[in-house]
């Protein structure tokens, strides 16, 4: 008797994560024409807002119920084409909100660093950075020496926490002028000490004196920048945090494959 209701306990749950499985296939086909046709993917557009909130919940919860091979079963779903499309719509959308909150807090005439924390993913920046600040402490790298971070965005959460850690120097390089200038105006708002920006090409940046550099997940050219690095660094030993996906999280970001010799993991 108790296999019997064992197997059907094993059915009724596994109904369940078919049923959200398609609940996350029907919510990226409708966010993906929603993001296609919004003329404004910011923010300010309440349909947009209303989606990709809707997907990120689905993804959220059933990330943490499901084995990670089975998100390759959800992905199968879409073919490399849309894949490629989706990400691209949703990396757009991505840049003005950063610019929406950089903008929002650096605006504010009381802004200080605890105004970070009223961005909508400030838990999971938070969670994220220090998790990768353990690691780096765990492997005795120089917390105290100067960190580069490529591609930081309009709004350099990565940075700014990881500054308020360990209040080591920090440079953020970024190839867009107008990404590096509301970096540096929301710096000067919060007050964040020793951090500095510079508007160049991640692939032409000089890395001899960066003892830890971030890398992140929109940065398409990782390969070529962790090249770079390995020429300007030499013999020294350099800690290189890289942002990739996986499970679920790729239908956001493309997976990060390191094809770089003489690279420790």
């Amino acid at each position: 008797m108790q296999s019997v209701v064992l197997m059907k306990l094993i059915s009724s749950q596994t109904k369940y994560i078919i049923r959200q499985r398609d609940d996350i296939v029907s919510t990226v086909y409708r966010a993906f024409d929603v993001l296609k046709n919004a003329t404004i993917l910011s923010p300010k557009n309440p349909a947009v807002c209303h989606v990709l909130d809707e997907l990120f919940s689905q993804t959220t919860f059933l990330a943490s119920r499901i084995d990670p091979d089975y998100s390759s079963v959800i992905l199968s779903h879409f073919d490399k084409k849309f894949l490629s499309e989706f990400r691209e719509l949703l990396n757009k959308s991505e840049e003005e909100m950063e610019y929406f909150w950089s903008a929002k807090i650096f605006s504010t005439l009381d802004a200080s660093y605890k105004s970070l924390h009223n961005f909508i993913y400030w838990d999971n920046y938070l969670a994220l950075v220090n998790k990768e600040y353990d690691l780096l402490k765990n492997s005795n790298a120089p917390l105290s020496k100067k960190a580069c971070f490529i591609g930081q965005g309009p709004l350099p959460m990565t940075m700014l926490i990881y500054n308020e850690l360990t209040k080591a120097p920090c440079v953020g390089v970024d190839i867009a002028l107008r990404a590096t200038r509301n970096a540096q105006r929301l710096s000067l708002a919060i007050n964040s000490a020793n951090c500095n920006y510079v508007h160049v090409d991640g692939c032409s940046y000089d890395y001899a004196d960066s003892d830890i550099v971030f890398i992140a997940s929109l940065v398409p050219v990782k390969n070529q920048i962790i090249e770079k690095i390995k020429k300007d660094r030499g013999d020294k030993v350099t800690y290189i945090m890289v942002r990739t996906a996986e499970n679920l999280s790729r239908l956001y970001y493309e997976a990060y494959y390191c094809e770089v010799e003489g690279i420790c993991y």
